[in-house]
C-alpha cells in the first residue's frame, strides 16, 4: 500500500462528483502531517503526475483538484470524467472557499460590496511570450495573469504578480507546471469597479484591490466550468 493510498481510496469510493476537504480532515484520513510544502506551495496540489506520489494518489482514480487555498487550509477536488457535476453544488463550494479566502486575506468589504453586487470591467492586454521586444516593454506593476498551458487546455492559471515585466522575463516551465502558450494581463489601470453608487479605477498598491480582482477573476471563470489552477 502506497503512503496516499487512504487518500486514493476514499475518492475511489466516494459517491458524489466533488469532495471538498480541509488539510486537517485530509491529514486524519492519512494518518499523517501533510508535508509543509503542501502547507506553503499551491503547486504541491497541482495535476501534473509523473513521479509526483501523491498527485496520483487522486489522479489514479479520475479526481483533480479544482481549487486549494493554503491560507484556509481548504481544498476542492472534483471528479475529471464530470463536466462540471451539479452547478448550484459547484457554485457553492466555490463561493464558501472564496469567502474563507477573502476573510483570511482581512479584506474589508462591505457587505454591499460582495462580488455579486458589484461589476468589474476588465480591459485585457495579451502578451506574445515569443516575441522579445513585447516583453521589454512591459511595466514593472502589479497585475493579474492569465496563462495558457500547453499540456492542459481544459484549465487556466490564474494569479497575482508585484511585478509584470520581471514575472514574465523570468517565466520559465516550472513556474506554471508546464510550457505556457499563452497569457494575458490586466494593470490596474486596466480595471474599473462599477457598482450602483459609483465607478472607480482599481489601485493595485491597495492589497484589497488586487486581491478582489483576483477572485472575481477565478469565480467568473469557474463559474464559467473552466477549471482554475492557483500562481503561486
Amino acid at each position: 500500500m502506497g503512503k496516499y493510498q487512504t487518500l486514493t481510496d476514499h475518492l475511489a469510493k466516494h459517491g458524489d462528483g466533488e469532495w471538498s476537504a480541509s488539510f486537517d480532515d485530509i491529514e486524519a484520513l492519512l494518518g499523517f502531517s501533510l508535508p509543509r510544502s503542501a502547507v506553503q506551495h499551491r503547486t504541491w496540489w497541482a495535476n501534473s503526475g509523473g513521479t509526483q506520489v501523491h498527485q496520483n494518489a487522486w489522479l489514479s482514480v479520475g479526481w483533480r483538484v479544482a481549487d486549494v487555498d493554503p491560507v484556509t487550509r481548504l481544498v476542492r477536488f472534483h471528479r475529471a470524467d464530470i463536466q462540471s457535476g451539479d452547478a448550484r453544488k459547484r457554485s457553492s463550494a466555490a463561493a464558501e472557499i472564496t469567502r474563507k479566502r477573502s476573510s483570511a486575506r482581512g479584506m474589508r468589504l462591505r457587505r454591499s460590496d460582495s462580488l455579486q453586487q458589484l461589476a468589474l470591467t476588465l480591459d485585457w492586454q495579451i502578451v506574445d511570450l515569443a516575441d522579445r521586444k513585447a516583453k521589454k516593454n512591459l511595466l514593472s506593476k502589479p497585475a493579474i495573469l492569465q496563462i495558457k498551458r500547453s499540456d492542459d487546455e481544459q484549465s487556466l492559471v490564474v494569479g497575482q504578480v508585484e511585478d509584470l515585466k520581471g514575472f514574465i522575463g523570468a517565466l520559465k516551465l516550472e513556474a506554471v507546471g508546464s510550457m505556457a502558450t499563452s497569457c494575458k494581463y490586466v494593470h490596474d489601470s486596466h480595471v474599473v469597479f462599477r457598482s450602483h453608487t459609483t465607478d472607480r479605477m482599481a489601485d493595485f498598491q491597495n492589497p484589497d484591490d488586487l486581491d478582489l480582482v483576483e477572485l472575481f477573476v477565478q469565480t467568473g471563470l469557474r463559474m464559467a466550468g473552466v477549471e482554475v489552477l492557483i500562481l503561486t
